[in-house]
């Protein structure tokens, strides 16, 4: 795959995104990057040997739910029995620590998440 060419943006369009999604990104291309990035650490979960690593200090609770007569899919409850906000903000970025860890550690994951990446880094543009 070649290099992608920098996003076209309007002087408008550079603007909102400027104030309101780049943050400390360089460009909206760097955005996109990141935000695909996070997109595909989802495929990960997927992984199923390691769901450990990644739930690993994390309260949740995992479920079976019938979708369809018969037909039976997994869920992860994150934040299971956590009321308060702060508890669940830290909940939260355990589970995200983990996710990235376990992305950036494990040879699989990471090139699941790479693949994934591409995809909707170019499907963005």
């Amino acid at each position: 795959m070649q290099a992608p060419a920098q996003v076209v943006l309007t002087e408008n369009q550079f603007k909102v995104i400027k104030d309101k999604y780049l943050r400390d990104d360089s460009s909206p291309d760097v955005w996109l990057r990141r935000v695909a990035r996070n997109i595909a650490l989802a495929e990960v979960l997927y992984l199923p040997r390691l769901g450990i690593d990644i739930f690993a200090g994390v309260q949740h609770k995992k479920q079976e739910v019938e979708v369809e007569s018969g037909i039976f899919s997994g869920m992860s409850l994150l934040h299971h029995g956590l009321r308060e906000h702060n508890e669940r903000r830290r909940n939260f970025n355990a589970f995200m620590q983990n996710l990235y860890r376990v992305a950036d550690e494990d040879t699989v994951a990471r090139k699941v998440v790479s693949n994934w990446e591409e995809k909707f880094y170019w499907y963005s543009k």
